[in-house]
C-alpha cells in the first residue's frame, strides 16, 4: 500500500514537471519571433519570472475560456499596467522569454478584443509596439501602447470595456492605491 501510494506520488510529480517543462517550451517558442526586434532591449527579470508567466498563462487561459461566452460582454480588455518591452532577459540563466504582453496574446483562448499596454520608458514602449507589430494582425489593430506613469495614464483612461483583465506586476510602489482603486 505504502509503495503504491510512493508511485502514485512520484507520478503525480512528473507529470507536473512534464506540464511546467511543456509551459516553458511554448514560452522559448514564441520568443524566437519577437526577440530579433529590439534585440538588447529587455527586461532584467529572475529566475521565477517564467513561473510567474506561466501562472498568467494559466489566467489568460481561463478568463478567455469563460468571458467571451457572457452574453452582456461585447468588449473585454486586457490591462497591462506595468509592460515593459515585452521580453525578459533573466540574468541568473542567460535567457530571454515573453513578457506579459505576449502572454495575453499568444495563450488566449480567444483574443481580448483590446490589449492596453502602459510602459513609462520610452525606449521599452517603442520596442513593444514594434515587437507587436512585428505579430501583425489581429494583434496589432488591437493593442496600443501608452507611453507614462501608469497611474496617470488610468487616471485619464476612459475605460469602456464591459469587463477586462488587468495585471498589475510591480518591484515597488509603482502602483498607487488610488489606482488600484479605480480599476476595482
Amino acid at each position: 500500500m505504502k509503495k503504491r501510494k510512493r508511485r502514485e506520488k512520484r507520478r503525480e510529480s512528473e507529470d507536473k514537471f512534464e506540464w511546467l517543462k511543456s509551459k516553458l517550451s511554448k514560452l522559448s517558442e514564441f520568443t524566437e519571433l519577437i526577440s530579433s526586434v529590439g534585440r538588447n532591449v529587455h527586461y532584467n527579470a529572475h529566475t521565477w519570472t517564467p513561473l510567474k508567466l506561466i501562472t498568467l498563462m494559466y489566467w489568460i487561459d481561463v478568463y478567455t475560456k469563460i468571458i467571451p461566452k457572457q452574453e452582456w460582454v461585447k468588449e473585454y480588455w486586457y490591462l497591462d499596467l506595468l509592460a515593459g518591452p515585452g521580453t525578459n532577459f533573466i540574468k541568473e540563466v542567460d535567457t530571454i522569454i515573453i513578457g506579459s504582453p505576449f502572454i495575453a496574446y499568444f495563450f488566449a483562448r480567444q483574443p481580448f478584443t483590446r490589449y492596453i499596454f502602459i510602459e513609462l520608458d520610452k525606449e521599452r514602449a517603442n520596442v513593444l509596439r514594434s515587437r507587436i507589430e512585428k505579430v501583425g494582425e489581429p494583434f496589432s489593430s488591437r493593442a496600443k501602447v501608452c507611453i507614462g506613469d501608469c497611474n496617470e495614464v488610468i487616471r485619464g483612461m476612459k475605460i469602456t470595456a464591459d469587463h477586462f483583465l488587468a495585471f498589475i506586476d510591480c518591484e515597488g510602489l509603482d502602483v498607487h492605491w488610488k489606482t488600484a482603486k479605480r480599476l476595482l
